[in-house]
């Protein structure tokens, strides 16, 4: 379950490659950055995540090597 979110989710995120980076913004089509594009395309999955990217870098949780994918 888990890689299936994972790359339907880096698809949907593709979608949007190109569009403005704009700091502090909220949208996807009109511009966003990059914590605000993390926490755009998890709210698509119903995935919650911070906002803001000190919030987001201490959200997560530590995986082992063992664990770990590319890219």
């Amino acid at each position: 379950e888990f890689r299936r979110v994972l790359f339907r989710s880096a698809s949907y995120g593709l979608q949007f490659v190109g569009y403005p980076y704009v700091r502090g913004g909220n949208s996807l089509t009109n511009g966003t950055d990059c914590s605000g594009f993390v926490n755009l395309i998890h709210a698509h999955f119903g995935i919650s995540t911070p906002r803001q990217s000190g919030a987001l870098a201490g959200a997560g949780r530590a995986v082992s090597d063992a664990d770990k994918l590319p890219g």
